[in-house]
C-alpha cells in the first residue's frame, strides 16, 4: 500500500504560476538557513583542504650557496694588510720634495739642538743656587688670623649673650610670682636677724605664713 504525494495542481486546478511547485509539508528551509548551511559547508571543505596540504619548500638556489661574504670580508683584509705595509712609500711618493712637512721638522729638530746645548753649557758652567726664604712666608700668618677671629667672634658672643640677658624679660605672672618669694625672703631675713639679735637662747619654730589665697586666684 503506497500514498502517492500529490502536488498543490493535483489538489486545486485553480493554482497558478510558483503556487503549482508547493508540497504539502509542515516545515520549509527559509533561505538564510540554505545560505548558512552552504556557509558551514565550505568551512569544512576549507578545513579540510588546510588539513590535508602538504608543505614542500622550495630548492635553495645556487647564488645563496656561495660565500660571498667570507670572500668580500678576506679581500677587504688582505687590502687592509697592503695599504699598512705600503703607507709609507705611498706617503713617499706622493710628498713633494720641498714640503711644509720636512721644513717644520728641521725647524724642531734645530731647537732641540739647541735647547740640548744650552742645558749642557748651564749645567758644566753655573750651578743653581736658591735665593733665601723671604721674612713673610716665615711667620705664620694664617696661624695668628685664625687666633684673632676666634677671639673677636668669642667676644662678640658674650657681648651679645649679655645683651640679650639684658633685654631678656619674664612673663608678667612669673615677674610678680618673682618680685613675691624676692621680698618674702628679704622679710624672713630681717626676722631672723631680730631673733638672733635679742638675748633669748630658745627659739621656738616659726610657722609658715598663711598665702593669700585671693591673690593666688586672681593671678
Amino acid at each position: 500500500f503506497f500514498f502517492k504525494q500529490k502536488t498543490a495542481y493535483e489538489m486545486l486546478r485553480s493554482l497558478v504560476g510558483s503556487e503549482m511547485c508547493i508540497r504539502d509539508r509542515s516545515t520549509w528551509e527559509t533561505i538564510r538557513e540554505h545560505k548558512f548551511d552552504d556557509w558551514l559547508n565550505q568551512l569544512a571543505e576549507d578545513e579540510e583542504k588546510h588539513r590535508n596540504f602538504v608543505f614542500r619548500a622550495k630548492p635553495i638556489p645556487e647564488a645563496c650557496r656561495k660565500p660571498l661574504f667570507e670572500e668580500i670580508v678576506q679581500s677587504q683584509a688582505q687590502r687592509r694588510e697592503e695599504v699598512k705595509k705600503n703607507s709609507v712609500a705611498i706617503t713617499m711618493q706622493n710628498e713633494k720634495p720641498f714640503s711644509f712637512y720636512e721644513r717644520d721638522r728641521k725647524k724642531h729638530e734645530s731647537r732641540s739642538q739647541e735647547r740640548e746645548r744650552a742645558q749642557s753649557q748651564r749645567s758644566v758652567g753655573n750651578q743653581f743656587l736658591a735665593k733665601p726664604v723671604p721674612w713673610f712666608c716665615q711667620v705664620p700668618l694664617l696661624q695668628r688670623m685664625n687666633q684673632q677671629e676666634a677671639a673677636v667672634r668669642k667676644e662678640r658672643v658674650a657681648k651679645f649673650a649679655q645683651e640679650s640677658l639684658s633685654k631678656s624679660k619674664l612673663p608678667p605672672r612669673m615677674e610678680k610670682y618673682q618680685k613675691e618669694l624676692e621680698e618674702k625672703e628679704i622679710r624672713e631675713g630681717r626676722q631672723e636677724q631680730s631673733y638672733l639679735g635679742g638675748d633669748l637662747t630658745f627659739q621656738p619654730p616659726r610657722a609658715r605664713s598663711v598665702p593669700d589665697l585671693s591673690l593666688i586666684h586672681i593671678s
